[in-house]
Order: C-alpha cells, then structure tokens, then sequence
C-alpha cells in the first residue's frame, strides 16, 4: 500500500462535507501498482481509478497466524482480535491495514500477506481488538523475518507484547516469498473485509474521526482486491 494523500472541502452544510483520499495497491492481474481516488460525500463513498506505474514485485510476508497461548479454554480473559496495522520503520509508505479472520478457538489468521519494499530494514506489527484498542504489538527486523531460501515447511515465530500481563500471544508466519502472479483467497474473506469496511465507515459517519474513515477504505480495498473477478 503507498502514500495516502487526503483532502477535506467543507460545503456549506455539514452533512455535505466531502473527504477524498487516495490508495496505492497492487494489481496482480496487470503486476502493476493501481491508484484509486476514494470520494466521501455526505454518506455516499465512491472511487474510481486514477493512474497506473508499472513496478517490480515486492517480497511478502505469508501465512500469517496469531495464537493465544495462556488459554483456549474460555478460563482466562476474553480476546477476539479483528485487525493488524503494519509500519515499516523505513521509507515512506503508510501504513498497511488488515483483517484478522478467527478460524479456530484461539487463533486468528490474515488471509492475504504484508508486501514490503527493498529497502524495509524492519516492520511494526500493532494488533487491535473488536473494541478498537491496540492490545499489543511485535518487531520484526528483516533477519527476524526469515529468509526467501528458507524452506516453505519452516515456519518462523515472535511472542506479541501484550498490555495485559495475563494474556500471551504468538504471532507465526512463513519466512519471506516473493509476489506470486495471483494469490487466491476465499470468498468470504473478501465479504468479511467489505462488512469491516462498511462497519468502519459508519465509525466516521457516527464520530467523524478520520482514522474510522482511513481503516473504511483500507478495508473496502482490501474486499476490492479479494473478490473474484
């Protein structure tokens, strides 16, 4: 995900207020990075397609896991975590948003994978709850990360910092790849972005708050980009 550059023109009436902001994505299909203008006006959001620079692929981090590790069992503290916010700690990029997918007790998944550029030395990984909270977060150096030689079978792991001491949790994933030419998904991963996204965007309607309306398009992208075409 590139720079996002954001820009608020106040009508008259408060209700018009209209927010645009645009995203930088890769296309798998084209292997080129696609920008889109997302349109806030009033309650109706819309985007459209604002230019294409073809680039060389990126490597990704893959086969993401979250695991709680102090209790699966229901006898510790209640934890459904929906969302993963990653910085790089080089570079200019925003930061890239996903959806966290519980597919087993204890465990939650990201259905696509963090794509980062040559020259990222080292990513933060900030992990959020159905409440809205940062919970905890992880640092990963390019060492920590893995390797593109490493075998597909070795799997790599880091525990979370965590704000509550009671609670552990393990983040896993699959050493570094490289951009496959389509990365497919399932289906409902795709609806469950959108239902976050639509979700989010009511956040801002109801508070206003731009961060409500960053996560809303982060997320409907996402659903944009996971849908079967």
């Amino acid at each position: 995900m590139g720079q996002q550059n954001s820009s608020i023109v106040s009508d008259d009436a408060p209700e018009k207020r209209r927010v645009t902001r645009n995203v930088e994505r890769y296309d798998h299909d084209t292997k080129e990075s696609v920008q889109r203008q997302f349109i806030l006006t009033g309650n109706a959001l819309a985007w459209r397609k604002v230019e294409r620079v073809p680039r060389l692929a990126n490597p990704i981090l893959p086969d993401i896991v979250f695991e709680r590790t102090d209790s699966i069992e229901g006898d510790g503290p209640s934890l459904n975590l929906v969302g993963l916010c990653v910085f790089e700690t080089t570079g200019s990029r925003a930061v890239q948003s996903f959806a966290l997918v519980n597919y087993s007790p204890g465990r939650w998944k990201v259905d696509t994978f963090i794509e980062l550029t040559a020259e990222t030395d080292a990513i933060v990984c900030v992990v959020q709850s159905d409440v809205g909270e940062d919970i905890g977060f992880l640092y990963l150096d390019r060492k920590a990360m893995g390797s593109t030689q490493a075998h597909s079978a070795h799997e790599f792991s880091q525990e979370v910092e965590i704000c509550d001491e009671q609670m552990g949790l393990t983040m896993r994933w699959k050493g570094i790849g490289i951009l496959p030419d389509r990365f497919q998904v399932d289906d409902d991963v795709a609806t469950q972005s959108n239902e976050y996204g639509v979700d989010r965007l009511r956040a801002f309607e109801r508070t206003g708050e731009l961060s409500a309306l960053t996560d809303a398009i982060s997320y409907l992208q996402q659903g944009v980009e996971l849908t079967p075409r």
